[in-house]
C-alpha cells in the first residue's frame, strides 16, 4: 500500500447575500510562487494578512522495506523531514507561496563577512601557490610521435594533460545549508509541532521524527521575531541526543505472555 499526498487548496466562505452566515461553500484556490515540494504534516499558523507553514515531511520514493530488516540496527531512513519556513499571502482566490529568507542576526552577519574576507584571502595565496608550481612544472613544448608500420604511418602529440578536479557542487550545497541552520539557529527538521503567532513572534514548540525503526517526540522551543526575521531564538533546548527509548507496552506485554507460558510449560513438565 502506498499513501497519496495531495497538492490543491480550498478555501471556505460563506454563501453571498446570506446574512444569516448558514451557507458556505468550498472554492478551489490557485496557487503560484515558490511552492513547497511535495510534504505532509506541515505546521501552519495566522501571521497578520498571511499564513506561515514550517517543516513537513515526505516518504522517499523506492520499494518499501522487509518488515524483518526493519529490527536491524543503523537501518536507513524511510522518510525525508524538512525545517524551511514558507510564507502563503492570499489574494481572493489567489495564494502566492514564498520562502521565507532570514536575514542573520548584526554580530553573527559581521563575524560572517569577516570570516568570508579571511577565506578570500586564503584562497588567493592558494592560487597563487599553484599558478607558481604549474609554471614551474609546465613542459617546454608539447612533443609529436611519428609511428611507420608498412603502409600506414601514425602521428600522436604527447603533452601535459588538464588535471582541474569537478567542482564539488552538491557537497557544497549541502554544507551551506548546514552551514545555514547553525548560523540562524533553524530548528531541526520535523513535522506536525505547534506553532502559533503572538505579538509579533512566531513560538515553535515539539513536534516528531523518525530515526530508522524509532518514533521520537521532540520537546525544545523556539521562537522568531517576526518583523526583524533575523534567527531563531531557543527557549528550551533540544535533548533528542539524551533521549532514551522505551519500548511500547504491546511489546512489554508480549515479553510477559512469553514468559507466563515458558513457566507454565515447566509446571507441566514437572507435575509428569
Amino acid at each position: 500500500e502506498k499513501g497519496l499526498v495531495h497538492t490543491d487548496m480550498f478555501f471556505l466562505s460563506p454563501m453571498k447575500h446570506d446574512e444569516t452566515l448558514t451557507k458556505w461553500r468550498w472554492q478551489n484556490v490557485k496557487q503560484v510562487g515558490l511552492r513547497a515540494s511535495l510534504r505532509t504534516g506541515l505546521s501552519s499558523a495566522l501571521v497578520k494578512d498571511r499564513i506561515v507553514m514550517f517543516g513537513g515531511v515526505c516518504d522517499k520514493e523506492g520499494d518499501e522495506e522487509d518488515p524483518e530488516d526493519s529490527d536491524d540496527e543503523g537501518v536507513e531512513d524511510s522518510a525525508l523531514f524538512y525545517n524551511e519556513l514558507y510564507s502563503i499571502h492570499f489574494d481572493g482566490e489567489r495564494a502566492t507561496w514564498s520562502m521565507v529568507n532570514y536575514t542573520g542576526k548584526r554580530e553573527d552577519r559581521k563575524k560572517e563577512e569577516e570570516t568570508v574576507a579571511g577565506e578570500k584571502e586564503e584562497n588567493c595565496d592558494e592560487v597563487k601557490k599553484m599558478e607558481d608550481m604549474s609554471i614551474e612544472t609546465q613542459p617546454e613544448e608539447p612533443k609529436t610521435l611519428t609511428v611507420e608500420s608498412g603502409a600506414f604511418t601514425v602521428s600522436s602529440t604527447i603533452g601535459l594533460q588538464d588535471q582541474n578536479g569537478s567542482g564539488g557542487g552538491e557537497n557544497s550545497k549541502n554544507g551551506d545549508d548546514k552551514k545555514d541552520s547553525k548560523l540562524f539557529n533553524i530548528p531541526t527538521p520535523r513535522f506536525n509541532a505547534g506553532l502559533v503567532y503572538k505579538s509579533g513572534k512566531l513560538y515553535l514548540y515539539g513536534g516528531m521524527v523518525e530515526t530508522g525503526d524509532k518514533d521520537l517526540t521532540l520537546c525544545d522551543f523556539h521562537w522568531l521575531d517576526t518583523h526583524k526575521l533575523d534567527a531563531w531564538n531557543t527557549i528550551i533546548e533540544n535533548d533528542q541526543q539524551k533521549m532514551e527509548w522505551v519500548a511500547e507496552d504491546d511489546d512489554l506485554s508480549d515479553e510477559d505472555s512469553e514468559g507466563e507460558e515458558d513457566s507454565e510449560g515447566e509446571e507441566d513438565m514437572d507435575t509428569e
